[in-house]
């Protein structure tokens, strides 16, 4: 069993040197692909611990998830969220 003997402390999420990486803009993952939202709108996440803006997620409608399908992955196709866009 192993002993605490000091208690860890972290870099906030997203700064230099953090273990948790964070975008500063989230896209829908739909259909195995990020996408942005069809209307094109974002909206700050904020940090349930702090109350403070830490990135952006998309404003979703109805629209967004009634999409027809996408064509499957091509191989090699880059999976960050900031990489795929829908024309």
């Amino acid at each position: 069993m192993t002993t605490v003997t000091q208690p860890r402390t972290y870099v906030k999420p997203g700064s230099p040197d953090s273990v948790v990486p964070v975008q500063p803009r989230y896209e829908n993952f739909i259909g195995g692909r990020w996408v942005p939202p069809l209307n094109g709108e974002y909206t700050t996440n904020l940090s349930p611990a702090t109350g403070e803006a830490f990135t952006q997620v998309p404003r979703s409608t109805a629209q967004d998830i009634e999409m027809p399908p996408m064509p499957p992955k091509m191989h090699g196709e880059k999976q960050h969220p900031q990489s795929a866009h829908v024309s």
